[in-house]
């Protein structure tokens, strides 16, 4: 088992490289807030964290690949409803 990346100096602070996003959800009612469930490269899942959106800008191409994903899970499963509709 290897250690651990460690956390790079980017302007001044400590950071983790995002490995990927799992997931996302919304809080609050007024103004709600982007929050990402995060996987950590070079960590396990059981570092797996909810960060808010504020946190991952230094990872732009991972949530846009996340935000890829997804749609393309949603398409297919809409094509599948309806290709199940159909039989």
């Amino acid at each position: 088992m290897q250690p651990p990346v460690p956390p790079i100096e980017l302007e001044g602070a400590l950071e983790y490289e995002v490995e990927s996003i799992l997931d996302h959800r919304f809080r609050g009612t007024r103004n709600p807030k982007a929050f990402y469930k995060v996987s950590w490269k070079g960590y396990g899942i059981e570092h797996n964290t909810w960060e808010p959106e504020r946190n991952v800008v230094n990872a732009p191409e991972v949530v846009a690949d996340y935000w890829k994903r997804l749609a393309e899970r949603q398409a297919g499963l809409g094509a599948l409803l309806l290709f199940s509709r159909l039989v």
